[in-house]
């Protein structure tokens, strides 16, 4: 086999602008089948994208045997259990964030994709940025010294209209870090290779916030201060990494477009390189997508694997605890 068939469930916003084209886009991969619960949705997303068949159930797409990989973007209450049973019917998976919103249910998907042999990978497409992956090689390499602290951003003016799932919080989890803050968690751990083991956090609203000011402490003492919102009209979406010896500046590269660019500034001076791409909407994404096809035909670990996506329900869960209790809350005892 030299590509995955891949098929899509639900055709929200972001499958129709981003994901269904980057997987016909992805060298290795191929868009087979696409899931509505309205068939005719189905059939007109599939028509748009190019992909053979459609269907209205989950049985009937998991049933397919060109289907080897699904691509689970459906509202975020459903990840957990389209994800078993998927696993459960021998497909790899790559689920949205959050992959979960219980812990439990982290641990169940993590556990059963192991037992049956598949990848079970999560949609971080921030690791799929050239700017944070040269910034993670920046400071594995020891060049910024000890890491002292960091500071990261993704925030922005709500988009328009979302479906009304969107406004339940047993559907939803949560608002500004379920939409952005759940990246960003889970870009500090990549680029700076160290767990958080406390956070401190501030909510405007929660259960559906629009603000998240959260502070973390990793293992080796260092802090990060995290900021996600919808409420900001011209924010600054920057990775900020400050050691004893240098600092790294992402400027502008926390987004879902590849752009942006990486200023290194060490007693040596300052390099800095921007950062463009030939589809800037979908470059990540078709990052995502080859990768995870990778894993699947290699037998690799995706980027971005369930271990991962646990960690970060960990640290979201965390968050909302410091804020209910106004205390700093240790990371996995909630």
């Amino acid at each position: 086999m030299t590509e995955v068939g891949w098929a899509i469930i639900a055709t929200g916003r972001h499958p129709e602008a981003r994901m269904a084209p980057a997987i016909n886009k992805a060298r290795n991969s191929r868009l087979v089948a696409v899931m509505s619960r309205d068939l005719e949705r189905a059939r007109a997303f599939a028509a748009r994208h190019g992909a053979a068949r459609a269907y209205d159930s989950l049985e009937a797409v998991l049933s397919d045997p060109d289907v080897q990989a699904v691509y689970i973007a459906s509202p975020n209450y459903l990840h957990a259990e389209q994800t078993l049973a998927a696993v459960r019917a021998g497909k790899h998976v790559l689920v949205e964030k959050p992959m979960a919103l219980t812990v439990e249910d982290g641990r169940r998907m993590v556990a059963a994709a192991r037992q049956a042999g598949v990848k079970l990978g999560v949609a971080f497409h921030c690791r799929h940025h050239p700017a944070h992956r040269e910034a993670r090689q920046v400071v594995r390499s020891g060049t910024l010294g000890e890491i002292v602290y960091a500071t990261a951003s993704w925030s922005a003016l709500a988009p328009g209209p979302r479906p009304e799932w969107w406004s339940r919080p047993e559907q939803v989890g949560g608002g500004a870090i379920m939409g952005t803050g759940v990246h960003v968690f889970d870009l500090l751990r990549f680029v700076l290779g160290r767990e958080v083991v406390e956070v401190f956090a501030y909510q405007d609203s929660p259960p559906i916030e629009t603000t998240d000011s959260v502070l973390f402490k990793f293992e080796d003492g260092s802090t990060a201060h995290v900021v996600c919102s919808r409420k900001v009209a011209y924010p600054n979406n920057d990775l900020n990494i400050y050691g004893m010896a240098g600092r790294i500046r992402s400027v502008d590269t926390i987004s879902t477009d590849l752009k942006g660019s990486l200023e290194v500034t060490t007693a040596a001076g300052s390099t800095v390189r921007s950062f463009e791409a030939d589809d800037p909407p979908r470059a990540m994404y078709v990052g995502l997508v080859e990768d995870f096809a990778r894993a699947v035909l290699e037998g690799c670990e995706p980027a971005a694997t369930g271990e991962d996506g646990l960690k970060v329900i960990e640290l979201t869960l965390a968050v909302f605890e410091s804020n209910r209790t106004g205390r700093a809350v240790p990371v996995g005892r909630t």
